[in-house]
């Protein structure tokens, strides 16, 4: 018999099941459900639901978080369980959560953790599934190759399993590539139709994106029939549904030249989207709303809409977007007589298109990232800069008032208190422009010293492969080459770590174990050393200045560097924690060790990297000590003080 709590919370878990059917129960009401769940079965269950519910409905930032968050705990309970059944599970689920989230690279090192499991337990099902969001996950990174590989693997799998509903959303997400990335619309229609009866989306869905193929092929009374049979969608109970109906009513309306009833159905599509918080659709509605109103000769809301449009693909990792937007603007620019602005776009128009035919656009896409970041923190400077204008000349006018119906003694304190009061504000106005200005000049000079020498050594290695070719030299210029690459690679390489850095969406102790999860799992796989993170729970949240964030990741990466290259360890140990108001982080392995410069009775430290350590951790005044000794493994200890780790 079932002792009472555990009666009570499974008569709570159906309830909850049956009302998230009729969608009256709010997804914060199943958090609690899952937080008050007296045994890790019925957790993981409750997060199962939890998990869907999310992803269909509720995609905003703070819930993502959430069930990121519940999904961590479950996988720390089952990691110490020793469950390895429940470990692929939730690592698969971490994966579908971060692409959900557009973090594409975190997807894909989840998903290949749960593969390698699945791939133990011969679980070939789960296998398939797993095939499938590598897919997913690698496209967003224009991976296409990878990616095609991946799906066309699951497909076999879930060929021999004869499992119907995989192979349709296998289908389903080929012609999704066909219709968005290589626009070869008789493909796209092809496996659209073998993607019949997918679980997930509807046939009328899919007749909605049949419909937009038809019309590129200039086949209207095609599209206008599937649009005819695709109208039940609007009586969905799926609020996701809808939407895609606007949209090719919408593209329908623009092809056969009826542009405000298109602009209507555009902009009812964006609303629809944005309620269900699938902003990541929206990039292409925006496109088509400034190609109609080009053709209306409204060139200002043009120019707006390409713009949000170019917004939207870049944050959400739809580069694909990019090249027919740059070339709008560039046409539009020329148009309005502004050709500095034409060219530069231009410009972005032909290194896109040079980006997307590699497999790798990782360049282009770091300085569009990197550009984004900076767009976004200058345009909120300046509506905090008009607000504050706003606010001071409010002030301004009613201490005016004031001052007439005051006596003379009154009026005189009140100037002076007004005078003192803008004068402190100019101040701290002045200071914190200083301190931006003096931001920028470190970034410049980092993108100097560390940009500027490896595209200065490159350009050195160019000239003397030149040289080397016309001497017919072709075994010294393969190694010149070689440097070269290594060189570019090295240069792409600071650039993502400084990325990382400078954004504020990484600034918790949580963001940074993951990066050196991320970057140990690409470096010591391959030396075959496990890796393994362990951190308290209430320091996960904990927010790090930008400085300090830095710092750490730097020492530890060089720690991490040290013990591929030197330890012959097989395996490495990150342990961060709390005692009493101080943060340590240390990290160890059980390798061949070495012997330190205080045991060898030396003045200096053994390695500039071990020096460059030792530098990092003075510049944010904390200790670290290095402990080794030959057999004996090596251990590296950071710490300070808490009070310089901020809280969320």
């Amino acid at each position: 018999m079932l002792k009472r709590p555990v009666f009570l919370f499974v008569f709570l878990m159906l309830f909850c099941q049956a009302s998230l059917k009729a969608q009256k129960l709010s997804i914060d009401s199943l958090f609690t459900v899952i937080h008050n769940a007296p045994t890790f079965e019925l957790k993981y269950e409750a997060a199962i639901v939890a998990d869907y519910q999310v992803y269909t409905y509720n995609r905003d930032q703070v819930r993502l978080d959430s069930m990121n968050a519940i999904l961590s705990k479950l996988l720390q309970v089952a990691r110490k369980n020793n469950d390895t059944s429940h470990i692929a599970d939730l690592l698969y689920r971490k994966g579908v959560l971060y692409y959900t989230n557009s973090k594409n690279d975190s997807s894909i090192y989840f998903l290949n953790e749960s593969l390698r499991l699945y791939i133990l337990l011969k679980d070939q099902s789960n296998i398939a599934s797993c095939y499938q969001r590598l897919y997913l996950s690698n496209l967003n990174l224009n991976h296409f190759h990878t990616a095609v590989d991946y799906i066309f693997k699951g497909i076999e799998i879930s060929t021999q399993l004869h499992d119907t509903v995989a192979l349709n959303g296998a289908y389903y997400q080929l012609a999704r590539m066909y219709f968005d990335r290589k626009r070869e619309p008789q493909k796209a229609i092809e496996y659209f139709q073998k993607s019949t009866n997918f679980y997930e989306y509807s046939w009328e869905i899919r007749n909605c994106y049949i419909a937009e193929l038809y019309l590129q092929l200039q086949k209207p009374d095609s599209a206008l029939y599937l649009l005819e049979q695709a109208k039940p969608i609007l009586k969905s109970t799926a609020p996701f549904q809808p939407p895609y109906y606007f949209r090719a009513l919408a593209t329908y309306y623009q092809y056969t030249g009826m542009l405000d009833s298109a602009s209507f159905y555009l902009l009812k599509a964006i609303d629809g989207l944005q309620q269900v918080h699938q902003e990541h659709n929206s990039a292409r509605c925006y496109y088509q709303l400034g190609e109609i109103a080009f053709k209306q000769n409204n060139l200002i809301l043009a120019e707006n809409y390409f713009l949000m449009a170019e917004l939207l693909a870049i944050r959400h990792s739809r580069y694909f977007l990019l090249p027919d937007i740059y070339f709008s603007l560039s046409v539009l620019y020329g148009k309005i007589h502004a050709p500095e602005k034409a060219y530069s776009m231009f410009t972005n128009y032909k290194i896109v298109m040079d980006s997307l035919k590699k497999t790798e656009a990782t360049d282009f896409l770091i300085s569009t990232d990197l550009r984004y970041q900076f767009s976004v923190k200058e345009e909120q400077m300046r509506q905090e800069k008009l607000k504050k204008e706003f606010e001071m000349q409010a002030l301004v006018k009613q201490k005016k008032q004031t001052r007439i119906y005051t006596i003379g003694g009154i009026a005189a304190i009140l100037f002076f208190g007004v005078y003192g009061f803008y004068d402190l504000r100019k101040r701290k106005k002045n200071e914190s422009l200083q301190a931006l200005a003096n931001e920028r000049l470190r970034i410049s000079r980092d993108l100097h010293d560390d940009l500027g020498a490896s595209l200065s050594s490159i350009s050195v290695f160019s000239s003397a492969i030149k040289q080397k070719l016309h001497n017919k030299e072709t075994q010294e210029a393969e190694k010149l080459l070689d440097r070269m690459s290594t060189d570019a690679q090295d240069m792409v390489t600071g650039m993502s770590e400084m990325v990382w850095t400078i954004s504020p969406h990484h600034d918790t102790i949580e963001n940074l174990t993951d990066r050196l999860h991320v970057y140990a799992a690409g470096i010591l796989t391959a030396k075959h050393i496990l890796f393994h993170v362990q951190c308290d729970e209430d320091l996960k949240n904990k927010k790090l200045p930008m400085i300090l964030r830095k710092n750490i990741f730097l020492i530890f990466k060089e720690s991490i560097n040290n013990a591929a290259k030197y330890s012959d360890a097989s395996e490495v140990n990150l342990i961060i924690l709390k005692k009493g108001n101080r943060f340590i982080a240390e990290i160890t392995d059980n390798g061949k060790g070495f012997i330190t410069a205080v045991q060898s009775d030396k003045n200096e430290i053994n390695g500039n990297g071990l020096i460059n350590m030792r530098q990092r951790a003075s510049e944010i005044e904390s200790q670290l000590e290095i402990s080794s000794a030959p057999n004996k493994g090596t251990s590296v200890r950071l710490e300070c003080l808490l009070p310089k780790i901020g809280e969320n």
